[in-house]
């Protein structure tokens, strides 16, 4: 095997390789995916809250030279990722990224066309809707998953973001699941 540094993870026959932290979980569902097919892999993903899979030969972050601001908003996004059902607030994130809150919006207006906060709720329903997609569970155990209160607030936040309820959503997609609304 040769030396792949530019590479998330790599399969050479019997030797499995990766560079470790998140792209541990990218093997994994290579490896799922190999072994029991995509769509259980992607399930796999679900449970874990992860939300996409990268394949082998995406570039590194670490080789990536990014601008401060951009490394700024990756790293928001990434905590946001992290704690979709965080009651912490914007003021709070912008803390542990290391700047003030309004520096963190104007970052996330430059980068992503909307404020922190937006971006935070759109990440959470994204989320919603793709386990709408992709589990059973029922939309108290998804209200859970994103820190909202309760699965009427959030069949009320669905319906405004997406134009449908959470039920009617999954049932368009012939997907049977919990008490979706």
């Amino acid at each position: 095997m040769r030396l792949a540094r530019e590479r998330l993870y790599c399969l050479d026959g019997a030797r499995i390789s990766c560079a470790g932290g998140a792209a541990a979980i990218d093997l994994a569902v290579e490896l799922l995916a190999q072994g029991s097919g995509r769509a259980r892999a992607l399930k796999g993903l679900a449970d874990m809250l992860v939300d996409e899979t990268r394949s082998g030969q995406h570039a590194l972050r670490s080789l990536q030279m990014a601008p401060s601001g951009e490394r700024h908003v990756d790293r928001a996004i990434a905590l946001m990722r992290h704690g979709l059902a965080s009651a912490d607030g914007i003021e709070q994130l912008a803390a542990s990224v290391g700047i003030s809150r309004r520096q963190l919006d104007r970052l996330f207006h430059a980068s992503q066309g909307m404020s922190a906060r937006e971006y935070w709720n759109e990440l959470r329903l994204q989320h919603v809707r793709w386990r709408l997609l992709n589990s059973s569970h029922s939309l108290a155990q998804l209200a859970d998953e994103i820190g909202v209160s309760d699965a009427s607030h959030l069949g009320k936040l669905f319906r405004q973001r997406f134009g449908v309820a959470p039920g009617a959503f999954r049932r368009q997609r012939g997907i049977q699941g919990g008490d979706a609304g």
